[in-house]
């Protein structure tokens, strides 16, 4: 009987080390191959990749219970419309053609734009891109996140072929919706109020600029939105000496839309090179579009911002936030001019202007020199002291955009896109939830308490069976 109670133990100790069946991390993938796959096979491997992108959100959406889908791409892939609206993504995914040991760059693979002034995609889901070629057939094309979070990671390279050597050759990373030549596009369609968590991450590749904000969809942002820029480089499109002054097209944390009392933007500015930067452009060129932002502008060592910085500037905006400035390094020495004050007092804007940094520190103290002496008006701004640690916050949980819908407005004037540098935002977050176990995770554990109570229950059956 002893020998019996003894197997029986192994066997379900056997058990217990069985995995159980579910969508682990590394199921949750998709090929992706425009030029040898087709739409009716299932993706799962190289040699039956889906041929569209569209498809192969579609396929993993049916991952379910997966926290990320991985979309690999296999070989070149070309976007099929000007105005390209994905299909909404249940779980965020993440486009690379860099996967289980197989470089597919190397081997030619790349997303190719639509070839058309201002061709964009729209995205309905948090995304990220890494390890992929992008190819630029046009000029301005625009990545139109609509308020989704979106990263950026090593590995992205960019190839303008029409306009290599110019920031209009190269994408615009726009936050918010996009409306282009007086059609409202995808969300923008209806304006709507956003107040959802966005976090952007950006550590590679060479981008116009980045706004965060709308392109002429008047939108209103009123939740917490982070931008990181870790590296990269921006180029800036605007090249006229006063352009910076009142045109929207140049890296900065807001855009053509409105921005609520609890709208709250952090630009953590940590790596990379910007040509330009702007802490509040202009929210539109029609009636009642304001902004009421906390802003927060972090520039820390290891970043390089050169040719101009604007606080606010005076066209078509009124700021009535507060905007914040925090030296903590960086090298500022590229500034050729700098306008501090809220320009915008001229519209009937009531914000305020802070630029702290810390003498006694050697990088802070350049870095603030280095503004100053390019600064042309710093009229009511308020100098202080630094902080003795930047408030950098983490990112926070993704969730899905919450949008209400609002009243119709006037539709505005459009803008050609300018390229420029894109600036690195990061706001206040609400506090980092806990970790849950993935799927697979869990569904071993159910198996390990299973097996634990089998156990016990044999042994006891056994024992009676023996006295």
């Amino acid at each position: 009987m002893k020998r019996a109670i003894s197997l029986i133990l192994v066997a379900l100790m056997a058990l217990m080390l069985v995995p159980a069946i579910s969508v682990a991390a590394d199921d949750a993938v998709v090929y992706l191959n425009g030029a040898t796959g087709a739409d009716t096979n299932d993706g799962k491997t190289a040699a039956t990749a889906v041929a569209t992108i569209d498809k192969a959100i579609e396929v993993a959406n049916t991952f379910t219970g997966a926290t990320e889908v991985v979309i690999v791409l296999a070989g070149e892939t070309a976007i099929p419309n000007a105005q390209h609206v994905l299909p909404a993504n249940n779980a965020p995914i993440v486009l690379t053609s860099i996967y289980a040991g197989t470089d597919y760059k190397a081997q030619g693979a790349k997303l190719v734009f639509y070839n058309g002034n201002c061709a964009a995609i729209h995205f309905n889901g948090d995304a990220a891109i890494e390890n992929l070629n992008i190819e630029i057939l046009n000029d301005n094309p625009i990545f139109a996140l609509q308020y989704n979070s979106f990263t950026v990671g090593e590995g992205v390279e960019i190839t303008s072929l029409k306009s290599p050597t110019l920031a209009k050759g190269y994408p615009i990373i726009l936050i918010g919706c996009n409306t282009q030549n007086s059609v409202a596009q995808d969300k923008a369609a209806t304006p709507t109020t956003f107040t959802n968590d966005v976090n952007v991450e950006v550590n590679s590749g060479t981008w116009a600029y980045v706004r965060g904000g709308d392109r002429d969809s008047m939108s209103t942002f009123d939740g917490n939105m982070t931008i990181d820029i870790n590296g990269g480089t921006f180029m800036c499109p605007v090249t006229s000496a006063t352009g910076h002054y009142g045109n929207g097209n140049v890296n900065g944390p807001t855009g053509k839309c409105s921005y609520g009392p609890n709208a709250k933007i952090v630009m953590n500015l940590k790596g990379g090179e910007m040509d330009s930067l702007i802490g509040c452009s202009y929210v539109g060129n029609n009636t009642g579009h304001t902004s009421a932002a906390d802003i927060t502008i972090n520039i820390f060592d290891g970043f390089k911002l050169t040719n101009k910085f604007v606080a606010v500037q005076t066209t078509n905006t009124v700021f009535n936030g507060k905007l914040t400035v925090n030296l903590y390094g960086g090298d500022l020495t590229g500034l050729v001019e700098a306008k501090l004050l809220n320009a915008s007092v001229a519209n009937g804007g009531t914000g305020t202007v802070t630029v702290n940094y810390d003498a006694n520190d050697a990088k802070s103290a350049a870095a603030f020199k280095a503004l100053k002496d390019v600064c042309i008006d710093d009229t009511d701004v308020v100098y202080g002291e630094l902080a003795a640690a930047p408030v950098v916050t983490e990112a926070p949980a993704t969730e899905a955009p919450v949008v209400t819908e609002a009243p119709a407005t006037e539709a505005p004037a459009t803008d050609a896109p300018v390229a420029t540098d894109a600036p690195v935002v990061t706001t206040e977050a609400p506090a980092q939830p806990e970790d849950t176990p993935a799927t697979g995770d869990a569904s071993v554990m159910v198996v390990f308490a299973a097996a634990a109570v089998i156990a016990v229950a044999a042994v006891v059956i056994l024992k009676k069976k023996e006295n």
